[in-house]
């Protein structure tokens, strides 16, 4: 059992924190239809990520860490490695998010992640497979360029998966020790302005694990934890189940 625990954490933990929602906030899953479609929804975009994943991703990754042009990072200490590597490649991921809401055309294929209504576990998993495959390309040449070890990546992915499912939650803590928290790591507190449906909130508090690049840029939202926020775009409701996958593609402008 312990094994099984170890080889499938993400799933242990992704169910274990949905669990923990649907009891908490389960007046809300019977109050609000729409629920339904909103899992549907995120479910699908994940399922078509992660099937892409599977065949085209991670061999993609794998030759990158088998062809380094460089082995400026795996021939650190292999702690001083991990680390540098988990850093390295949040800080791209916080100017690649950023870069996602500042250009039109990767605004395309983010919006899916920033169109579901209602902010819950499920929402971590709502990446559309464009999304991921031009961030992968991004990681490729930071993992060629650098020599970033193998085992650096998958503690990043790891870190980054158990965060991303927290900070997209319905999961509080006492308001001191998350505001504490947050100083550090993203929680689902600091995440949620950059969910609301306004787009000069939404531009804002784009860090994934650490949260020191939004207040090293400028761009930590002065109401963070006071304000009171709508999930979704103001300009448009949300696209369900296939209709996700396809909007990037048929979509002729962008407010």
């Amino acid at each position: 059992m312990v094994n099984i625990l170890k080889e499938h954490y993400m799933i242990v933990w992704f169910f274990l924190l949905f669990t923990i929602e649907f009891f908490i906030y389960s007046k809300y899953f019977t109050r609000e239809s729409r629920w339904n479609a909103h899992w549907i929804t995120n479910l699908t975009n994940h399922l078509a990520t992660y099937v892409i994943g599977l065949l085209v991703f991670i061999p993609a990754i794998s030759f990158a860490i088998a062809h380094p042009m460089t082995h400026i990072v795996s021939s650190m200490n292999i702690w001083i490695a991990a680390l540098f590597s988990v850093i390295i490649m949040d800080f791209v991921g916080y100017w690649f998010h950023r870069l996602c809401h500042e250009n039109e055309y990767l605004w395309r294929v983010h919006e899916i992640h920033h169109l579901d209504e209602f902010m819950d576990v499920t929402t971590g998993l709502r990446v559309h497979f464009m999304e991921r495959f031009i961030h992968i390309l991004l990681e490729i040449v930071l993992i060629m360029s650098l020599g970033l070890p193998a085992y650096g990546i998958v503690l990043h992915s790891a870190i980054a998966f158990i965060i991303s499912t927290y900070h997209h939650s319905r999961l509080r803590l006492p308001y001191a020790v998350e505001k504490s928290i947050s100083y550090i790591i993203t929680t689902p507190g600091f995440h949620e302005p950059h969910h609301d449906h306004m787009i000069n909130n939404n531009n804002t508090n784009y860090s994934f694990i650490f949260t020191i690049w939004d207040r090293l840029f400028s761009t930590y939202h002065p109401n963070t934890f006071s304000g009171k926020w709508t999930f979704g775009l103001i300009y448009c409701r949300d696209i369900k189940g296939i209709g996700s996958l396809i909007r990037p593609f048929t979509k002729i402008k962008n407010p």
